[in-house]
């Protein structure tokens, strides 16, 4: 059950994560791999996102959100909640937990952090992105902010691990056509650093779906 999942995952998060190797599973062949030190000298700007677990009927699902359509690199696509560090901010975790409630509503006081996941470096926008993970044990109410999120997505955890999702597309990115891994949810492709991200989550939780027989 939920409950089960979450020990697990609090467990796993006390050994070496699965890190970057991983996340470069579901990268685009033509992203490159700068190690940390260079990735410093671009002097990133800092940003977290929040993968968030909560039971629906017993079972685990995480909340997405989809950008809206805007003049940027990101517009349109699928994201966790998540944003820039800002001066308030106490650190990253409490940025992933202010964009969390800005963006779908959540309330930081439901979210309990569980850990944080590998960080990672998205060249086009020059962020360094640290992903946290959290959960509650019951399902909250979610609003979407409707000037940053065009539509909330609450989707079973299971649909990661299920590699009728999980494929190579075609996609026209900046004036150039990009053949990228992704995962398929209905007509909504997820790809990218956020893609990446969810490789490693998968790939954590993957011992307790293996145990229920999956």
């Amino acid at each position: 059950m939920f409950e089960q999942l979450i020990e697990n995952l609090g467990n796993a998060l006390q050994q070496p994560l699965p890190g970057l190797d991983t996340q470069m599973q579901m990268a685009p062949p033509q992203r490159g791999r700068p190690d940390k030190d260079w990735v410093m000298t671009q002097q990133p700007r800092r940003a977290a996102v929040l993968a968030f677990l909560y039971p629906v009927a017993g079972e685990a699902h995480l909340v997405l959100t989809q950008r809206p359509s805007y003049q940027g690199v990101h517009s349109d696509q699928i994201s966790f909640p998540g944003g820039q560090l800002e001066a308030a901010d106490l650190d990253l975790a409490d940025t992933a937990l202010r964009e969390a409630e800005e963006e779908v509503g959540l309330k930081r006081e439901v979210v309990q952090l569980l850990g944080a996941l590998t960080e990672l470096y998205i060249p086009p926008s020059n962020f360094l992105v640290q992903p946290y993970l959290g959960y509650s044990l019951e399902r909250p109410v979610f609003t979407a902010q409707p000037t940053e999120v065009k539509e909330i997505l609450e989707v079973p955890l299971a649909f990661f691990l299920d590699s009728r999702f999980q494929t190579v597309k075609t996609l026209q990115v900046r004036e150039q056509q990009l053949e990228t891994p992704c995962y398929l949810l209905e007509d909504k492709i997820i790809w990218g650093a956020t893609a990446m991200m969810l490789k490693e989550l998968e790939v954590l939780v993957s011992p307790y779906f293996s145990s229920r027989g999956r």
